[in-house]
């Protein structure tokens, strides 16, 4: 629900040589007033390729801006060690090399046997590597290494498109929404408020009571704003 440190639990015991769950990963989505609208996508699913081969994965849903102004792309990979098998673990985005190594250094940490932190992620600009008016990008990989095995867990690119807008990106209005600690909302205007899943909770103006949650207020010029209790 906010700042903080999370503790995840819950796991099985990873040991040198052996089996075992090796983390997670999160992936923070974030508006900025100043940036041009873009269209998000993410692809989760981890893919175990083992210790060699080929594979390639789609992100479509959205439609760039011609010319592209702005596209990054973020890609993690699991079970990547340091076995000396530099250059032989390539990864492209549209043909475009992002890495040739997997070797868990991308990250802080040492793992099992000192193979690095197990964990690889890689972060950067993919404006030159998205057409102008393109729907979908392709993410690959070519394992040559032969000898270690890992897997893609997820991988997400931001695009200027032209889309519909889904959500308004502000810094704030003038008209502020007060919330009480025992959950009562004061508003001097008409508002709307939405839970988590779309549903509408509350309309009017005046003041509601809400149960401690997340939720998408809307005034009437349209702007969307997230209250925290």
């Amino acid at each position: 629900p906010g700042n903080g440190t999370y503790n995840l639990s819950g796991f099985g015991s990873i040991t040198c040589g052996g089996p075992g769950p090796e983390g997670a990963v999160l992936v923070v989505v974030y508006c900025l007033p100043s940036e041009s609208k873009k269209t998000i996508t993410i692809y989760t699913g981890a893919w175990e390729w083992y210790c060699s081969g080929n594979y390639t994965w789609t992100h479509s849903g959205f439609n760039a801006t011609n010319p592209v102004n702005s596209a990054k792309y973020m890609v993690a990979f699991g079970n990547g060690q340091n076995f000396s098998e530099s250059a032989t673990e390539y990864v492209y985005l549209n043909g475009n090399l992002i890495t040739n190594e997997i070797d868990g250094l991308t990250g802080p940490g040492s793992g099992p046997c000192g193979n690095g932190s197990l964990w690889d992620v890689f972060v950067g600009s993919a404006t030159t590597w998205i057409p102008g008016g393109a729907t979908s990008a392709d993410f690959s990989f070519n394992n040559a290494a032969g000898f270690d095995c890992w897997h893609i867990t997820v991988s997400a690119l931001s695009v200027t498109s032209t889309d519909s807008l889904t959500y308004a990106c502000t810094a704030g209005y003038d008209d502020p929404v007060y919330v009480k600690e025992n959950g009562e909302v004061y508003s001097d205007r008409y508002i709307e408020i939405y839970d988590v899943r779309g549903n509408k909770v509350y309309s009017g103006e005046g003041f509601g009571r809400l149960p401690r949650g997340v939720y998408f207020i809307r005034h009437n010029k349209g702007v969307r704003r997230i209250i925290v209790r």
